[in-house]
């Protein structure tokens, strides 16, 4: 065997290894959390320390929805991230495909000047944005927090890359053909779009359904409150109630997980392809 061989077999052994370690300590906490929402009280702080519940209960998810009116803050959740997500994905794909395939004057100046917005930090414009929510009347609306994340520049970025991998003359085939810019939109560069706009569509809904600083900023009343600013408030009790919040933990992951499992495979796709077939 040569040592090149050799070198190359140990390079992917600790790889594999480096790789196998950070899976384990992204999923330890993740397994702590839904174990501890299955046990009682008395096992939570019991020694010695057991990871898998003795004696498994549903009584913290029971404690969890007579608390506070789950399906309620379901609703509001699923509302606001889905009509963010439908919104995002809508606009970063007009606008990403129009900066990657339409040639004019001063699109990569706009272009650079929307990719330096995004190193600007979010909480540096929570002030003017919710003075300019007040004055228009958007403070604990549903459209006053979803007008925030209506649109990417992460997506625009990430749909323009995809985009220019689309193949000119398939574009100027439909355009001989007499299909207009917006019908060649939807017909043609829109299907082979579809792993890019599924990935941007999955990461937006985690960014919007784990959002806290803006829904707090924004909603007042309990009624119009999402899952994870319901949930802080069992943080700000004199005992920290660990079991309903770690039920309410796993509720928040779970459509989460659900939907990456589901789509996962457009997912890799979208990330991993710089091109076509």
């Amino acid at each position: 065997m040569k040592l090149s061989q050799i070198i190359s077999g140990v390079i992917k052994v600790l790889l594999y290894f480096i790789l196998t370690v950070g899976v384990i300590t992204v999923l330890i906490p993740f397994l702590w959390m839904l174990a501890t929402a299955f046990k009682p009280y008395t096992e939570m702080f019991k020694l010695p320390i057991s990871f898998l519940p003795k004696s498994p209960t549903f009584q913290n998810f029971v404690e969890l929805a007579h608390t506070f009116p789950l399906p309620r803050l379901f609703f509001n959740s699923f509302f606001i991230a889905g009509v963010a997500c439908v919104s995002s994905v809508f606009f970063a794909t007009m606008v990403g495909y129009g900066l990657a395939k339409f040639r004019s004057r001063g699109l990569n100046i706009i272009f650079l000047i929307l990719l330096s917005s995004i190193m600007v930090p979010d909480f540096t414009r929570v002030i003017p944005l919710y003075l300019t929510m007040v004055r228009l009347k958007g403070d604990n609306t549903y459209w006053g927090v979803i007008i925030v994340n209506y649109l990417s520049i992460f997506g625009i970025f990430l749909m323009r890359q995809y985009a220019m991998a689309i193949p000119e003359e398939l574009l100027d085939a439909a355009r001989i053909d007499g299909a207009s810019e917006p019908r060649i939109l939807m017909e043609v560069a829109f299907p082979l779009l579809r792993p890019a706009c599924v990935t941007l569509l999955v990461i937006k809904f985690m960014w919007v359904w784990n959002d806290f600083l803006w829904p707090l900023v924004m909603l007042r009343e309990p009624k119009m409150m999402t899952l994870p600013i319901a949930l802080s408030g069992l943080k700000g009790l004199q005992v920290i109630r660990y079991g309903p919040l770690m039920a309410g933990a796993v509720a928040i992951v779970v459509p989460v997980a659900v939907l990456f499992l589901f789509l996962q495979k457009y997912i890799v796709r979208g990330i991993a392809l710089t091109g076509f077939k």
